[in-house]
Formats: C-alpha cells, sequence, structure tokens
C-alpha cells in the first residue's frame, strides 16, 4: 500500500468561490473607477494638509466688509490739500475721516502734519504734488501692510503732461499699495469704462469721470489678500496744470459706500 504523503507543500489550494455561482473578477473599468477615486481622496487630504499646516505661516489676511457711509463718511471728513510746484496749481478735496491712513513710509517721508483744525474739519497740507491714503489691514503673519481703500491724486504740471501715461501711474500705485507687488504695473490690469464729464459745483469744464476695475495679474496669492477692486478716476485739465483723483476699493466696500465717494467728488477743487 502506497504511503501517502501528507505534508503541506503537496496540498493543492482551491479557490473558494461565492455560494451559487463563480468567481467574477472585477471589469476593468471599475478598476480604474476606484484607482482614481483613491487619487482623488488622496490629493484632497494632501492639500489640506498642506494649506493647514506646511503653509500656515503664510495664510492671507482677510479683508473685511465696511462702508464709510455707515460711519458717516459723508459728515465727518477731512479737507486734504495738495500744493504744485508754481501758484495756482493746487488741488483740494474731501476724505471720509474714518480709518483713511498715510502710506507709513510715504508719510514719514513727506513729514506730512495737520495745518489746522475747526468746526470738525481737518485739513493737511502736502508740499508735494501726489498723495495716497488708504484703509488699513494688518497680516500678523507676514508682518505687512496692506489697504482694502485708497484714495490718490497727483498734479502734473505742464511740462511733464506730454510724458505722463494716467492708466500707467495708477497702475503702478494700486500695484505698490493695494497688492503688494511693489512699482509693477505689469503685473495689474486696470480696465476704464462708461467715461462721462466730469462737473460740480466748483468745475464747470474740463473734467472726464472714468469706472475701472483693476485686476492683480500676480500669481502669489498669499501675497495678495486684496486681488481686486473697483472705483473712478477723475482727470480735470485745469487753467495751470492737470489733476487726477483715484477712488478704489474692494467691491463690497466700494459698492456701500457711494455717498462717501459723491461727497469727495463734489469737493474737487483746482487751480488753487
Amino acid at each position: 500500500m502506497a504511503e501517502q504523503n501528507s505534508s503541506p507543500e503537496n496540498k493543492a489550494e482551491v479557490p473558494s468561490t461565492p455560494p451559487g455561482g463563480r468567481f467574477k473578477k472585477p471589469s476593468r473599468r471599475k478598476m480604474l473607477v476606484g484607482l482614481a477615486l483613491i487619487l482623488v481622496l488622496a490629493a484632497g487630504v494632501g492639500a489640506y494638509v498642506y494649506t493647514q499646516i506646511i503653509k500656515d505661516e503664510v495664510k492671507p489676511v482677510s479683508t473685511r466688509p465696511y462702508s464709510f457711509d455707515e460711519e458717516q463718511g459723508a459728515r465727518f471728513v477731512a479737507e486734504h490739500l495738495l500744493e504744485g510746484e508754481k501758484d495756482g496749481t493746487s488741488f483740494s478735496f474731501d476724505i471720509p475721516i474714518a480709518e483713511f491712513l498715510y502710506p507709513e513710509d510715504s508719510y514719514k517721508e513727506a513729514g506730512r502734519q495737520p495745518d489746522s483744525y475747526g468746526d470738525g474739519i481737518h485739513k493737511f497740507l502736502d508740499k508735494g504734488n501726489r498723495v495716497e491714503l488708504g484703509q488699513r489691514i494688518f497680516s500678523a503673519n507676514s508682518n505687512r501692510v496692506f489697504h482694502q481703500s485708497i484714495i490718490a491724486a497727483l498734479i502734473v504740471p505742464p511740462e511733464q503732461q506730454p510724458e505722463f501715461n494716467m492708466v500707467d501711474y495708477f497702475k503702478a500705485g494700486i500695484s505698490t499699495i493695494v497688492f503688494v507687488n511693489g512699482n509693477h504695473q505689469a503685473y495689474v490690469s486696470l480696465g476704464l469704462k462708461n467715461q462721462k464729464e466730469f462737473t460740480n459745483a466748483n468745475i464747470k469744464a474740463g473734467g472726464q469721470l472714468f469706472e475701472f476695475d483693476a485686476v492683480s495679474t500676480n500669481t502669489l496669492y498669499e501675497e495678495q489678500p486684496v486681488k481686486r477692486i473697483k472705483g473712478y478716476i477723475v482727470e480735470v485739465k485745469g487753467k495751470s496744470a492737470n489733476y487726477y483723483l483715484m477712488i478704489g476699493a474692494i467691491e463690497d466696500v466700494f459698492n456701500s459706500s457711494t455717498g462717501s465717494w459723491q461727497k469727495t467728488l463734489d469737493s474737487l477743487q483746482v487751480d488753487l
């Protein structure tokens, strides 16, 4: 009688089958769908970890909703006076007092000081022919200051007018003060629309008003909590110089502050 070999090495393994039928391999399509789902889930988890942990130190600060109208920006104003290089080339306009401040560096360089106080109106005198004021927000992560609203003005004397480009000038200012790209107007797309004649009680002719949208084209989002602003640019061709004013803000702030912006537009005076 032959000796039976019962060692485990020689036992055949029989694959198990589902009850009542043969074992079916999953289709190639189902395998690919399953693999895709796994990859998507893994990518989502990785992105979350990268955003919440690795990139936490450069997370952009958030802009905040604000209305200058609700803070009575059309009532509590500061009269700002720019002085040109020659007599008869001054430029005056009102700004809402609430939170509009000079960018720190330009304030120190120009040494601007209050000129007079009275009847709730603060007058600021700038010895130069330009000014930028903004509503600041501060990033504790990057220790940087951003501006979600801005008012900027400039006097251009006759000898500089042939080479002056209004769009390039304001693109550079927006890039530096709002989008924090430095003085790189190439990183800003600024479109003008709805041009119309501008007049007020003090300016009867020579004025044009443009609506604008400005968008950052720089991809470094962590450096740019403000990516887009909208507003007005006013150009007034005066007797002794040309005068420019820009009012801009993130969309929510701009749309909620129409009375305050109109107060500024109504207050413009040139050739003083």
